[in-house]
């Protein structure tokens, strides 16, 4: 009994010899490109090395500490890869779809305010909540109201093709089943693929009201759904992930991320972000130095970066790539003007191009 039972299971196995695989790369001109999707960022686009020209098939994570501009710089992320026609469609589980216009068009205010008056830029580019504000028009000069009007018209062509969706879907919190099925739809209206991003993945409900698993097995499950997302619509799937409390004051590794065992596992790129100057000359662990005082010294040069960015100063932000599955892990630096939303890649030939990436091992276990 038990051997026909189990006779019966192998006739529904669909096995696929290897021969016949290999006919895919034989013929791989025959098959659709893909996508390949440009950023605006060289660490992304340059077809020598990282990402071999921009975002592909997978499923990303982006981590890192509160504050530290995960939304800000994947919404940049997403304008950009907008601008070059690409569908982009942007779930925001935290923010409100007004809350990100704001940001955007607070980016593109300085960007003109940078390149009208160089330096003299501050009284004319607005901070999100400046933007936000119905009362913004009241104590505004005519040049102030005219870097704003710019900016709105400036963003409206940039994100011709951005779709951002609340948090909310049909009245209850999403899920990967409604953001899947939203997907779906997008392709048969529109018969073009989008790249999608998720802001952020901790939020996301499960699809079965009846659940009753831990946070982790709740992660987990969300996390492995993603990348189906991803592999059934052959797109790429960008989500934000927070980090655990342990990992605010230390360099991050794979063990920031909250219930990382499924994150990096599932995960075919694992990005975090952090303040430059942690991987910076002398900020190594000191061969005698105990964990406290490594992580004193970390909670002071964050503080400092917060008060640079009260003051409207860009800080330097370092995005490392912890994990690439198909490729090599590196990383980059950007100046990060944090009081209008924008990332400005720091080119490896640049001068001030200065943070290296230091091992720390005494958090890694």
């Amino acid at each position: 009994m038990e051997n026909n039972k189990q006779n019966q299971t192998n006739d529904t196995i669909n096995n696929i010899s290897v021969p016949q695989l290999l006919r895919y790369f034989s013929q791989i001109d025959e098959h659709d490109l893909g996508i390949e999707a440009k950023t605006g960022f060289d660490v992304f686009d340059a077809e020598d090395c990282n990402l071999y020209g921009g975002i592909h098939e997978g499923l990303y994570i982006l981590g890192a500490v509160s504050s530290l501009g995960k939304t800000s710089f994947c919404l940049q992320l997403a304008d950009q890869i907008s601008e070059h026609g690409q569908d982009v469609l942007f779930f925001s589980l935290e923010q409100s779809p007004y809350e990100l216009l704001s940001k955007s068009i607070s980016r593109h205010t300085y960007l003109i305010a940078r390149e009208q008056k160089k330096d003299d830029y501050k009284h004319l580019a607005k901070e999100t909540a400046q933007i936000l504000n119905k009362h913004r028009y009241k104590f505004y000069t005519s040049e102030e109201k005219d870097i704003v009007s710019m900016a709105i018209k400036n963003y409206s062509t940039q994100a011709k093709h951005l779709y951002i969706f609340p948090g909310q879907y049909q009245g209850k919190r999403l899920t990967v089943t409604d953001i899947s099925n939203i997907v779906k739809e997008h392709i048969s209206k529109e018969n073009n693929i989008p790249i999608i991003f998720i802001d952020y993945l901790q939020l996301l409900a499960m699809s079965n009201p009846t659940f009753r698993g831990t946070d982790k097995q709740a992660i987990d499950f969300v996390t492995t759904s993603l990348k189906g997302v991803s592999r059934k619509f052959k797109t790429a799937v960008i989500a934000i992930s927070s980090f655990n409390r342990e990992s605010y004051n230390a360099p991050i590794t794979l063990a920031s991320f909250k219930e990382s065992g499924s994150i990096e596992y599932s995960a075919d790129l694992l990005f975090g972000l952090e303040y430059g100057e942690i991987n910076g000359p002398g900020m190594e662990h000191q061969k005698l130095e105990t964990d406290k005082d490594y992580r004193i010294r970390i909670a002071t040069l964050k503080e400092n970066n917060m008060k640079k960015k009260a003051n409207k100063t860009p800080v330097t932000i370092l995005l490392k790539c912890l994990k690439n599955r198909n490729g090599n892990t590196f990383s980059c630096n950007f100046n990060f003007l944090h009081a209008y939303n924008y990332f400005e890649e720091i080119k490896k030939d640049q001068n001030n191009f200065s943070f290296p990436v230091h091992q720390n091992n005494f958090l890694q276990q």
